[in-house]
């Protein structure tokens, strides 16, 4: 697992303003990492 990667910042930040699983998570990173790949370094800030 990427703990460092947007992967791990995005079920963070969702699940800690969402509390929902890390599945819908997975599933609206997976469409979001393709197009916000660059976002990852600014999501990683907000951790």
């Amino acid at each position: 697992m990427n703990f460092f990667s947007f992967n791990h910042l995005v079920c963070v930040v969702y699940e800690e303003n969402l509390k929902r699983p890390l599945k819908l998570i997975e599933g609206c990173l997976r469409k979001n990492a393709k197009k916000e790949n660059k976002k990852k370094k600014k999501c990683v800030s907000i951790r």
